[in-house]
């Protein structure tokens, strides 16, 4: 059953995330309940990628917490979660760390 908070957070930060998921192979961190799983593949085998709001939503739907790009295939990742908590910052601070990151 989808956590009803998360859902409407992820649709709130969708289109800001998007620009920072999309082309990349994806590691998500899911949470049911206190058991944490880390995912990074498809059912089929295949990295996951998220290139759309509705793909997005269903990752969110099935207890998706952060979303984790990779920068290189098969090599670094960095952690993109937009704390609900601190909503009152600049989405440049952000975009910021991420080009730091990418540099």
């Amino acid at each position: 059953m989808p956590i009803d908070w998360l859902v409407r957070y992820w649709e709130a930060k969708a289109e800001l995330t998007l620009p920072f998921l999309a082309g990349r192979a994806t590691a998500m961190q899911l949470v049911f309940g206190n058991q944490v799983v880390y995912r990074r593949h498809d059912k089929d085998g295949s990295f996951i990628h998220i290139d759309s709001r509705e793909e997005l939503l269903q990752w969110a739907r099935g207890h998706c917490y952060s979303f984790h790009p990779h920068l290189e295939d098969d090599i670094l990742y960095f952690i993109l979660d937009i704390d609900r908590r601190y909503e009152a910052l600049p989405f440049a601070l952000v975009q910021a760390a991420a080009q730091e990151m990418a540099n």
